[in-house]
């Protein structure tokens, strides 16, 4: 498996949690920053599938929204086992609603 790509903003924000994600586990990533108004931005932007951040590139391929990829990182990492009984992932399905919830704040 190639090494993740983490494409957000030079912002503490909802990119935070992922990166939190993979320095906390030891999990090698490429940091990849952006100033939200500068150029470098919104030309990546244009060849981007739904043009928004985060973004983690696997493999070739584009995941966006933070509940998203940090569900996916917790089925290739192995994180769902750390909640006992959640055999069909309800647990990381609520810590995700708790983001959208911050969000909201």
């Amino acid at each position: 498996m190639a090494v993740p790509q983490l494409y957000y903003f030079t912002i503490r924000g909802f990119g935070e949690y992922i990166r939190l994600l993979f320095l906390d586990n030891g999990i090698k990533f490429e940091d990849i920053r952006f100033d939200y108004e500068g150029n470098e931005w919104q030309e990546f932007k244009k060849g981007m599938l739904l043009g928004q951040l985060p973004c983690l590139k696997v493999d070739g391929q584009e995941i966006v929204q933070t509940g998203a990829i940090m569900r996916h990182l917790g089925r290739v990492h192995g994180y769902w086992s750390l909640w006992s009984g959640n055999k069909n992932g309800r647990m990381p399905d609520r810590s995700s609603a708790v983001l959208q919830n911050l969000e909201e704040k």
